[in-house]
């Protein structure tokens, strides 16, 4: 048999439609129904928008992700910094308990207190007992601050810092830690106090080397400033030798001579209360 539509051959006679095309090869069957439309079902538009969204955080929070990833931890989410605040809180808290052997909330009081005399960056050590009263101890830049706190009965009970007392239970506080802090500029104006006083005291000052940065070791105390240095310079035959120099000045530096408590040259004591010895 032969499709009278699409003209395919070897048909056999018994098939009422074209397997091909699908028309009705005998005048007696009817044509094939056609194929049912099926309308697309309408998107839901709150759908949609969640979806969109959904994507849209995905995408930034890999992008972000990555980006850290490349720029380590320049500008890492506010989550993680808030994370990192509150574990150090949570170091000082645990160091507080660890080295005092104090409860929680004990601990929550007394470092409490440490903020308000201005102790905050803090991780005490070398912690020594006397009865029921325990000492520990930490320094601030190269030694330069001390503070020595002291807790009995799970209370704080003194604080000093560079031995000078800052907090008693008795007094309450007395002083602050910003109290034993040198400026960049008021180091600056000490040193040149220092070298101007040294070279005029050295017998080649044209020869002296100051080596600037570590070598000149500050401690500041409520009222005075503790300074530990050395120069190197020509003796009278011209051999380089060093000279320890150690100074204490008022504070805060006024004048020049007169601000001068103590001035030695390898332990020789060459000023005394702006005065030559």
């Amino acid at each position: 048999m032969k499709c009278p539509k699409c003209n395919a051959s070897s048909i056999p006679d018994k098939v009422l439609y074209c397997p091909y095309c699908g028309t009705a090869l005998s005048p007696d069957v009817p044509q094939a129904p056609p194929a049912p439309v099926v309308k697309a079902k309408a998107k839901n538009p709150i759908r949609v928008a969640i979806l969109c969204c959904t994507a849209f955080i995905v995408v930034v929070i890999v992008l972000i992700a990555a980006f850290n990833g490349r720029s380590g931890s320049a500008l890492a989410p506010l989550s993680s910094a808030i994370v990192t605040v509150q574990a150090t809180q949570d170091e000082r808290l645990f160091n507080i308990i660890d080295i005092f052997d104090v409860s929680e909330s004990q601990a929550v009081s007394i470092r409490a207190r440490l903020l308000e005399l201005g102790v905050e960056r803090f991780i005490f050590e070398s912690p020594q007992t006397d009865g029921d009263q325990t000492m520990a101890k930490y320094s601030i830049g190269l030694g330069e601050i001390l503070v020595v706190a002291k807790v009995k009965y799970g209370e704080l009970t003194a604080v000093q810092v560079n031995g000078q007392t800052i907090y008693s239970q008795r007094d309450g506080a007395i002083g602050n830690l910003n109290e034993f802090v040198l400026t960049s500029t008021e180091r600056a104006e000490y040193q040149i106090q220092v070298e101007k006083i040294t070279n005029a005291l050295l017998k080649s000052p044209g020869s002296a080397q100051y080596e600037f940065g570590m070598s000149f070791k500050f401690k500041r105390y409520q009222d005075s400033v503790w300074i530990d240095t050395y120069v190197d310079s020509q003796n009278s035959f011209g051999a380089l030798i060093r000279t320890d120099i150690a100074a204490q000045f008022k504070y805060p530096l006024i004048g020049e001579f007169e601000e001068i408590e103590l001035f030695s040259l390898n332990g020789e004591i060459i000023i005394q209360d702006g005065k030559e010895v």
